[in-house]
């Protein structure tokens, strides 16, 4: 309900507060869902490699994979506006956030 703003104006702040929290306990749904909020500028600044990093980190929580293939949609997308090197940089975030027990990113 406070994402969508039902009984309460939405308080991006408070709503990715929340949303890091529960993408660094390893939600894959909450990792998508704050990966389309960095590429939407949804409560910060755009950041398509963050969003990139987020999106992919919820692929390997087993998120979005099944028939509608919406890591691999989104994925897709992001990278029409994105560097080979963007990519490439949001991988290597991946692995790091991975590594860090999805903590500091």
């Amino acid at each position: 309900m406070h994402h969508e703003g039902q009984a309460t104006p939405v308080d991006h702040e408070t709503e990715m507060k929340w949303f890091r929290r529960a993408a660094e306990a390893g939600s894959g749904l909450v990792q998508y869902q704050l990966g389309a909020a960095y590429a939407n500028e949804c409560g910060q600044p755009r950041d398509y490699v963050r969003a990139y990093m987020w999106i992919n980190l919820a692929g390997t929580r087993g998120y979005g994979l099944g028939s509608k293939g919406q890591v691999a949609v989104a994925k897709q997308t992001l990278a029409e506006f994105m560097t080979p090197e963007d990519i490439a940089r949001a991988q290597k975030l991946s692995t790091a956030c991975f590594m860090a027990g999805f903590k500091g990113y």
